[in-house]
C-alpha cells in the first residue's frame, strides 16, 4: 500500500524512501544527497545509486528503505555505512539472513537486510539512524539494453520531487561504437565527451528537484558482439552479445 501511495497517477516509478520512526509513528526521512553512476558495457548497464538520509530528531530511529527498481532490473549489490565506511553485503538464504540480522540487532550492531517484496520492489531494514545524523545506503542493479526497431537504448528514470541538497550523476558508455545520443527529459544538462576508451558525462545539481527520464540512444551497439576490458585488478574481462537464431 505504501508503494502504491508513492506512485503518481501517471504510473511513474516512485523514488526510494526511508520510512523511520519509533513508538508506532513513522515518516519519510529527508534525503541529504543522491549519487548515481551508470556504466554501460555492451548490452548490460550497471547502475549504482548512493543515498544519504538525514535524521533531524534528537533520538535514534529505526527504519525501512523501500527501493523500487526500473522494469526488468535485477539487484546485484547493496552496501550500508558502518563507522563511516560503506560495507558491501553478501547473498545468503532468506531465513539465515533474518536470523543474523536479529542477532546482530540485539547486540547493538547495525546490520542491513535486503528483501524482495513484490513486483520489482526491494526493502531493507536500517538500524540505528543516529540522532541529528545520517545513514548512507548504496543499491546497485543490472539492466539489459533494449533493442527494437528504433535501435538500442537505455532509460534512467528519476522522481525526486523534493529538492535535493546535492545530486551527482555520472554516465559512462565503455568502448561505444559511436557517440551516445542523449534524449534528456530532465533539467540536468548533459553532453557526452570522449574519455579514455569511453564516452562519459558528469553533472551536478544543488537544491533542486530531479524528475523525468534520461534516455541514452546507443548507435551501432548491436554491431558490437564482443567487448574486452582490463579491470582495475589487472584481469581481463569480456562481454559477448550473441542471440540464438
Amino acid at each position: 500500500a505504501l508503494l502504491l501511495l508513492l506512485a503518481n497517477a501517471a504510473g511513474q516509478l516512485p523514488p526510494p524512501v526511508l520510512m523511520a520512526g519509533d513508538e508506532g509513528r513513522v515518516a519519510p526521512l529527508a534525503i541529504a544527497k543522491v549519487d548515481v553512476e551508470t556504466r554501460i558495457v555492451g548490452f548490460i548497464a550497471e547502475t549504482r545509486m548512493t543515498l544519504v538520509f538525514r535524521n533531524d530528531l534528537n533520538r535514534p530511529l529505526a527504519g525501512d528503505l523501500y527501493f523500487p527498481l526500473p522494469s526488468g532490473a535485477t539487484v546485484n549489490g547493496y552496501a550500508l555505512d558502518v563507522n563511516g565506511v560503506l560495507v558491501d553485503g553478501v547473498a545468503v538464504e532468506k531465513d539465515k539472513g533474518r536470523q543474523v540480522f536479529e542477532k546482530e540487532t540485539r547486540k547493538g550492531v547495525d546490520p542491513g537486510l535486503v528483501e524482495w517484496t513484490r513486483g520489482n520492489h526491494f526493502k531493507t531494514r536500517v538500524f540505528p539512524i543516529p540522532p541529528r545524523g545520517t545513514r548512507t545506503i548504496r543499491v546497485s542493479w543490472l539492466s539489459d539494453i533494449v533493442s527494437d526497431a528504433k535501435g538500442s537504448h537505455y532509460a534512467l528514470p528519476f522522481n525526486f520531487r523534493e529538492k535535493l541538497a546535492d545530486f551527482h550523476l555520472r554516465l559512462e558508455v565503455v568502448k561505444a561504437a559511436a557517440k551516445p545520443v542523449v534524449r534528456n527529459h530532465t533539467t540536468i544538462p548533459l553532453n557526452f565527451s570522449p574519455w579514455r576508451d569511453s564516452y562519459m558525462v558528469e553533472a551536478q545539481s544543488s537544491n533542486n528537484s530531479v524528475t523525468g527520464e534520461i534516455v541514452l540512444e546507443l548507435p551501432q551497439a548491436e554491431r558490437q558482439r564482443v567487448l574486452v576490458e582490463k579491470a582495475s585488478d589487472g584481469q581481463y574481462y569480456f562481454c559477448v552479445n550473441e542471440f540464438p537464431a
